[in-house]
C-alpha cells in the first residue's frame, strides 16, 4: 500500500483559483505577462549582460508585481494566509512565506499544463532573477564602484563556473534555471504542499550556491588586495 501523507493541499486551493482567472483572461493575459516580463529584462539589461556579478541589484517594483497578481485573481494577502495554513512549511522561512514567489509558481504550473513552452520560460526566468536580485543584496553590501577586483575573479575562475564558461550573468541563470525547471517541473503536479514546494526551494538553492561560489572567490582577493 502506498504510504500516505499529511500535508496541506493549501497551493492546490490557490491553483484551482488561478487557473479559472486565467483560463478566464485568456491570450490577452498571457500577452500582458509576457510583455510585463519582458520590459523588466530589457530595463535590467546591463547587468544580466554582465560576465561578473558587478552592477547594482536588480528589482522588481510594485507595479511589476501586481502584474503577477492580476494575473492568477488572487491578493498577496490571500496568498499568506494559504501560507499560514499549510502544515508544509514554517513560517519563519523568509523565502517560503513570499505570496509573490508562489504566484509565480502558480504560473509556471499553468503554462507548463497549457504546453506554452515560450511562456513557461520567461516565468521561470523572472522568478530566477527575482531570487538572485535577493540573494545578491545579502551578499554584496561593499561598494562595487571599482569593478577590477570582479573582473579579476572572474577572469581567474575555472571553466567549471558557468559565468567564466558561457560569458554572461544571463546566460549562467539560465542554464541554472533551465536544469531546475527540467529536474523539479513533475512536483508542481503533486496533490500537497510540501511537493509543491520542491519546485522552488530547489531553485533557490541553486541560485544561492551560484552566488555564493562567486562571493566567496570575489572577498577573498578582495581582502589580498586591502591587506
Amino acid at each position: 500500500m502506498a504510504k500516505v501523507n499529511n500535508f496541506t493541499k493549501e497551493f492546490e486551493m490557490l491553483y484551482t483559483k488561478a487557473k479559472a482567472n486565467l483560463e478566464l483572461g485568456g491570450r490577452r493575459t498571457q500577452k500582458t505577462l509576457e510583455e510585463s516580463i519582458q520590459r523588466y529584462f530589457d530595463s535590467n539589461a546591463a547587468i544580466l549582460s554582465d560576465t561578473g556579478l558587478f552592477n547594482k541589484p536588480i528589482f522588481t517594483i510594485a507595479k511589476d508585481q501586481q502584474v503577477i497578481y492580476d494575473a492568477i485573481g488572487l491578493t498577496a494577502a490571500e496568498i499568506t494566509v494559504a501560507i499560514d495554513r499549510s502544515n508544509a512549511i514554517e513560517n519563519s522561512w523568509k523565502v517560503f512565506t513570499n505570496s509573490f514567489y508562489i504566484a509565480c509558481t502558480l504560473i509556471i504550473r499553468y503554462y507548463v499544463e497549457k504546453k506554452q513552452q515560450g511562456t513557461t520560460r520567461a516565468c521561470y526566468m523572472y522568478l530566477t532573477i527575482n531570487f538572485y536580485s535577493s540573494i545578491y543584496r545579502n551578499f554584496f553590501r561593499i561598494n562595487l564602484a571599482d569593478r577590477s577586483i570582479m573582473d579579476y575573479t572572474i577572469n581567474n575562475l575555472s571553466n567549471k563556473y558557468d559565468i567564466k564558461r558561457l560569458g554572461s550573468l544571463h546566460a549562467a541563470l539560465s542554464k541554472l534555471a533551465s536544469n531546475n525547471h527540467k529536474n523539479n517541473v513533475a512536483s508542481l503536479f503533486k496533490d500537497n504542499d510540501k511537493d509543491f514546494m520542491r519546485y522552488r526551494t530547489d531553485l533557490r538553492t541553486r541560485v544561492l550556491a551560484f552566488v555564493r561560489r562567486i562571493a566567496n572567490e570575489f572577498y577573498d582577493n578582495y581582502k589580498a588586495k586591502i591587506e
